[in-house]
């Protein structure tokens, strides 16, 4: 399992800007993909990956765009 921070392309949170998702599969920073963020599936723009966080993660939830920004 890969773990990535990621940067929804819509305002969730007015102090958070970066979310922790996981994913099967390898990603590149710049990827676009689409995430849940409470009951919504957003886009979101892949910024790094990270090592396994202390907390659940939820999935992100599908590739929007492969090739990166």
């Amino acid at each position: 399992m890969y773990y990535y921070e990621v940067s929804p392309l819509k305002v969730i949170h007015r102090l958070r800007s970066v979310l922790t998702y996981s994913s099967p599969e390898p990603l590149i920073p710049g990827q676009i993909v689409s995430v849940e963020v409470g009951t919504k599936v957003v886009g979101a723009i892949v910024i790094q990956s990270v090592k396994k966080p202390d907390f659940d993660t939820k999935p992100i939830a599908g590739m929007i765009e492969k090739q990166p920004l």
